[in-house]
């Protein structure tokens, strides 16, 4: 009789993003955004607002693309000392908080809530209207996993309550069941935050210097337009998504052996 194995080992999380989106000039719908004509002074006026927290800042390769093809491409990174993580990445139209190993909410958010005040704080001194178009709230998690000798589709539905089964008049023309790669991605309607949408991504993916593993990506997204462009309407949002992804964290993974984190 088969074995049927209910555990495995969730690595720690690979990555959380918080991401800010703010609108760019765009008469034209149908050709790019403007350039924001307080970027540029923006990066180092963030800089020097972040320094104590965030002392090393690294230019991205991305920061050599001209202006006006730019939009929402990050840019610039201020990192902490030593691991330089977490980070703070900023671009035109766009401000990310980033995290790895040893994340926490209880310090994650803060780090998310004083980034956004200073970018606030900025524009607001530059006589610049910012106005928040998108947030957005991510995880990242592992598990290490060895496809070539297991089920990955069974091991979703067994596992983590996930299931993807084939018809028989598919599995005919298949040599097996087991996938050689696999992309899954599905799109809800969140209940709470409001006028949000939560995406569950699972895929075949590879941890820095690590082997191959089932890697699933868990997204909170505001829609476009609905988030306020104040410090408490962010902060307030960021909250309720963060427990809406820790509540489907907790469901996919009450069958998965943990080794901590949030």
């Amino acid at each position: 009789m088969e074995h049927k194995e209910t555990k495995a080992t969730l690595n720690s999380l690979v990555e959380a993003i918080f991401e800010l989106r703010w609108k760019l000039p765009q008469p034209d719908l149908q050709k790019p955004p403007l350039v924001d004509g307080n970027y540029k002074l923006a990066v180092g006026a963030l800089f020097t607002r972040l320094h104590d927290n965030y002392p090393e800042h690294e230019q991205l390769p991305s920061s050599a693309l001209p202006d006006q093809i730019s939009a929402y491409v990050v840019q610039h990174r201020f990192k902490t000392v030593g691991a330089g993580w977490p980070l703070v990445q900023i671009g035109q139209g766009i401000l990310t908080v980033n995290d790895i190993q040893g994340y926490k909410w209880e310090t994650f958010q803060p780090r998310v809530t004083n980034a956004v005040k200073v970018l606030l704080d900025t524009y607001a001194s530059m006589a610049g209207d910012l106005q928040v178009s998108t947030l957005a709230l991510r995880y990242i998690n592992a598990i290490d996993f060895d496809f070539q000798k297991r089920n990955v589709l069974s091991y979703l539905k067994e596992n983590m309550g996930f299931g993807v089964e084939l018809a028989a008049n598919l599995k005919t023309s298949l040599d097996g069941e087991n996938p050689n790669a696999m992309d899954l991605s599905l799109q809800f309607q969140a209940a709470v935050p409001e006028d949000s949408n939560v995406t569950m991504r699972f895929f075949r993916g590879q941890k820095t210097n690590g082997p191959s593993g089932l890697m699933w990506e868990t997204s909170v997204q505001a829609r476009p337009g609905t988030v306020q462009s104040d410090i408490s309407g962010i902060t307030s949002w960021a909250e309720r998504a963060h427990k809406l992804a820790r509540s489907l964290f907790d469901a996919l993974t009450a069958n998965v052996q943990k080794e901590g984190g949030d």
